[in-house]
C-alpha cells in the first residue's frame, strides 16, 4: 500500500511536470526564433504557433500538447484503472500545461492536452468529442468556438456513456477550465471580433485532430488486451519448441493458453485464433486433416465467435465427404458473422445516439450565443415598432412574454421560433446552418423515437443480464436489482427472460434452491427453446448433486421440446458414462454425433478439461438479447415522454408553473421600472 502511495505521488508531480513542457514556446524559439508570447494571441497553442511559425510548427504543437495528456492519464489507467486517482492524474497534467512551472504559470488554454486526456480514459468518448471540434471548425472557422461546444458536450456524452458519478463531475471540471482559459475569446465571439483561422491553419487542425481520433479506437482495443500478454509469452514460447522440434512441449503450451485464458477471465482472444487457423490450412495443405481439426478446435475454445475457424472446418470437414456435417459448421459460421455484424450495427448506432444528442445541444448553444449577440439589435426594432403603443417598462415585459409563449408549445417550437426572429441579422453562412438546424429539430420526433431504446439499452438491467448470462458469468447487484422488479414487471415476455437471467446467475452463484424456484417458472414458457433451456439446465443441477435418474427425465424432456438437442443428449451421454454404464453412453453419443459431429467433439474437449466429466448448459440465444433491446420499458416511456413529447409541448399540468414564472417577471419589472417624468 505503501508503494503504491509513493507512486502516486511520483505520477502525480510526473504527469504535473509533463504538462507543464510548453511545447509551442519551444517550437517558436527554435523554430522562428521568437517569443511566442509576445506574438500574435499571446497564447502558446497551437493556433497561434501555426499563424506565428507556420504549418510545421503548429502540426508539432498539437502533437505535443496532446501527448503529454494523454501518456500519463494512459500510465494511470494501466496502473489502476479508471478510479478518482486515474482522474486526478488527468487533471494535473491540464493543470500543467494551463499554469506551467517553467513560463512562471502562465501557459495554454489546455483544449490539446484536455483531448489527449479524455482519449485515453475514454477513446470513444473523444473520438466524439474532437469529430464535434473539427465539425464546428469547419463550420465557423472558429478554433475557441469548436473547442467550448466539443467541451460543453463532454458532461453529457459522459454522463450517457458511463453514468458514474465522479467521471461526470471529472468532466465537469475539465469543461469549467476550458471555459475559464477561454475567458476573453468569449468575450471577442460575443463582441464579433473573434479572430478566425486561415484555410491553412484549419487544414492543420483537422488533420492532426482526425489523425489523433483515429487512434481512439486502437487505444480502446489496447486495453482489452493488457490481460493478453501472458498469452502472447506462452504462443512465443510454443513457436520457439516447434522450431526446435519439441512437439510434445508445443502441445503442453498450446493446452497451457487456454487454461490461461479462462484463468485471466478474458473473452475472445482473435489473435491466437488466427494464428492457429494459420497453422491448420499449412496442416490441410500437407494432408494432415486431424491436426488440422483439432487446432481448429482450440481456436474455437479460444474465439467461440471468429468466423475464420468455422469456415476452414467447413472446408476440412468437405475434404473428408462429411458433407453434413460440412454445411452446418458452414452455417455456423455465417450465424457467427451474423451476430457480429449485429453487435457492430449495436456500437454505430450508439455512436449515432450520443452524435445526435450532441447536434441538439450544439445546436442550443449557437442559438445562446446568436441570442445574445443579437438580442440588442432585436430589441431595438421592436422597441421602434411599438415605440406609439407601450413604455419602455411595458415593452420589455411585452418583448419577453413573446418569446416565452412559444415554449406552451414545447423547447423545438420555441427554438424555431428564436431562429426565424433574427433571421435577417444572420449572415449567409449563418442562414445556412440555421436551415439544417431548423430541420434537424422538425425531425427530431422520429430521430428521437427511433434512438430512445438504444439509449436505454445501455441502462436496462435486464439486458445488461442477460448479456451478463450469454457470457457465462454471474452478477450479484444485477441479481438483486431483477429480484426486484420481476413481481412489478407486468411483460410477460419481460417476466420469462427476468426468470431466465435470475435462475441462471443463482444457479452460478451456488444459490440452487432460487434457482431451481425461478427455473420451474419457465416449464411452462410458450417458447420451446426457453422450456428446454430449464429442463437443461435443472438437469444439470440434479447431476451435480448426483442426482442421475432425475437428471436423466430432464434432459430426456430437453431433448423432446426439438430444438438444440445436441446438448441434451450430449449431457445425457455423460451422465452414462459417470454411471458406468459406457455402451448406453456410446449410443447416445452417437445419436449427439448424428446431429453435429463437430459441436460434439467441441463440448467434448470443453468437458474433459478439468477433473471427471463434464455437463454443458445451453446457451442463450441472441434472439432474446435483442428483442429485449427493442421492448418497451419504463425507463423508454420516460424518455419518450419526457424528451420528445415534452420537446414540442409542455403538458398541462406544467402551465400553472410557467404562469407562476411569468407573474413572478412580471411583479419584478412592475418595481424596477424606470419612472418617467411627466411632460
Amino acid at each position: 500500500m505503501k508503494n503504491s502511495f509513493i507512486h502516486l505521488i511520483v505520477l502525480i508531480i510526473l504527469s504535473y511536470l509533463a504538462g507543464s513542457i510548453p511545447f509551442g514556446w519551444i517550437i517558436a524559439r527554435f523554430m522562428g526564433s521568437i517569443d511566442i508570447r509576445k506574438v500574435g494571441s499571446g497564447n502558446i497553442g497551437t493556433t497561434n504557433v501555426a499563424r506565428s511559425v507556420g504549418k510545421l510548427g503548429g502540426i508539432l504543437t498539437l502533437i505535443g500538447d496532446s501527448m503529454k495528456g494523454f501518456i500519463p492519464a494512459l500510465i494511470a489507467r494501466s496502473l489502476w484503472g479508471i478510479n478518482s486517482w486515474t482522474l486526478l492524474v488527468g487533471f494535473i497534467a491540464i493543470l500543467g500545461h494551463n499554469y506551467p512551472v517553467y513560463l512562471r504559470f502562465k501557459g495554454g488554454k489546455g483544449v490539446a492536452t484536455s483531448f489527449g486526456v479524455i482519449v485515453a480514459l475514454w477513446p470513444l468518448t473523444g473520438l466524439i468529442c474532437i469529430i464535434v471540434w473539427i465539425s464546428t471548425v469547419i463550420i465557423s472557422k472558429y478554433s475557441s468556438l469548436g473547442a467550448l461546444i466539443s467541451f460543453s458536450l463532454l458532461p453529457i456524452i459522459i454522463w450517457l456513456e458511463e453514468d458514474v458519478l465522479i467521471y461526470v463531475i471529472f468532466s465537469l471540471l475539465v469543461t469549467a477550465m476550458i471555459f475559464y482559459r477561454h475567458k476573453e475569446n468569449i468575450q471577442r465571439l460575443l463582441s464579433g471580433t473573434e479572430r478566425k483561422i486561415g484555410h491553412r491553419i484549419g487544414m492543420i487542425i483537422i488533420f492532426v485532430s482526425l489523425s489523433l481520433s483515429m487512434g481512439a479506437p486502437i487505444v480502446k482495443a489496447s486495453y482489452t488486451t493488457e490481460r493478453s500478454g501472458v498469452l502472447k509469452i506462452l504462443w512465443s514460447e510454443r513457436e520457439k519448441a516447434l522450431k526446435e522440434g519439441h512437439v510434445s512441449r508445443a502441445e503442453s503450451l498450446l493446452k497451457d493458453i487456454v487454461k490461461a485464458k479462462y484463468f485471466l477471465g478474458l473473452g475472445d482472444v482473435d489473435h491466437i485464433s488466427a494464428l492457429l487457423v494459420r497453422e491448420s490450412f499449412q496442416a490441410r495443405e500437407n494432408q494432415d486433416l486431424d491436426r488440422a481439426k483439432a487446432l481448429l478446435n482450440i481456436a474455437k475454445e479460444l474465439s467461440p465467435l471468429y468466423p475464420p475457424s468455422y469456415y476452414l472446418m467447413s472446408k476440412i470437414l468437405w475434404d473428408q465427404g462429411s458433407v453434413i456435417a460440412s454445411i452446418s459448421e458452414y452455417i455456423e459460421g455465417l450465424s457467427i458473422s451474423f451476430k457480429n455484424f449485429l453487435s457492430l450495427s449495436y456500437i454505430t448506432e450508439r455512436v449515432y445516439n450520443i452524435f445526435l444528442i450532441a447536434l441538439f445541444a450544439t445546436s442550443m448553444l449557437i442559438l445562446v450565443l446568436w441570442l445574445v449577440k443579437f438580442s440588442p439589435a432585436l430589441f431595438h426594432s421592436f422597441k421602434e415598432i411599438t415605440n406609439t403603443f407601450f413604455t419602455l417598462p411595458f415593452q420589455i415585459i411585452l418583448f419577453i412574454l413573446i418569446f416565452l409563449t412559444p415554449l406552451i408549445i414545447g423547447i423545438g417550437w420555441f427554438f424555431i421560433f428564436s431562429l426565424l426572429s433574427i433571421w435577417i441579422y444572420l449572415s449567409k453562412r449563418e442562414r445556412t446552418l440555421a436551415i439544417f438546424m431548423i430541420g434537424l429539430f422538425l425531425v427530431s420526433p422520429i430521430l428521437l423515437r427511433y434512438s430512445a431504446r438504444f439509449i436505454v439499452s445501455a441502462h436496462d438491467p435486464l439486458l445488461k443480464a442477460l448479456v451478463t448470462v450469454k457470457k457465462g458469468d454471474t452478477n450479484r447487484l444485477l441479481l438483486a436489482s431483477l429480484d426486484q422488479m420481476y413481481g412489478d414487471t407486468k411483460d410477460d415476455a419481460r417476466k420469462e427472460y427476468m426468470a431466465m437471467a435470475i435462475a441462471y446467475m443463482n444457479d452460478k452463484s451456488g444459490y440452487d434452491k432460487e434457482a431451481l424456484e425461478y427455473y420451474m417458472k419457465l416449464f411452462q414458457s410458450q417458447d420451446p427453446y426457453i422450456r428446454a433451456w430449464a429442463y437443461t439446465n435443472v438437469g444439470n443441477l440434479s447431476y451435480e448433486y448426483g442426482n442421475y435418474d432425475q437428471a436423466l427425465s430432464y434432459y430426456e424432456k430437453a431433448s423432446e421440446e426439438g430444438v438444440e438437442k445436441v446438448i441434451p443428449l450430449f449431457n445425457m451421454s455423460q451422465l452414462y458414462r459417470e454411471k458406468l454404464l459406457f455402451e448406453k453412453a456410446e449410443e447416445i453419443y452417437k445419436q449427439a454425433e448424428g446431429i453435429n459431429k463437430n459441436r460434439v467433439e467441441h463440448y467434448m474437449a470443453l468437458s474433459t478439461s478439468g477433473e471427471g466429466f463434464k455437463v454443458i448448459y445451453m446457451p442463450l440465444r441472441h434472439k432474446y438479447l435483442w428483442a429485449t433491446m427493442f421492448a418497451s420499458s419504463k425507463r423508454t416511456r420516460i424518455l419518450t415522454d419526457e424528451i420528445v413529447e415534452g420537446l414540442f409541448r409542455i403538458k398541462a399540468h406544467r402551465i400553472p408553473f410557467l404562469a407562476i414564472a411569468v407573474a413572478m417577471v412580471l411583479i419584478l419589472y412592475y418595481f424596477v421600472r424606470p419612472v418617467a417624468p411627466m411632460a
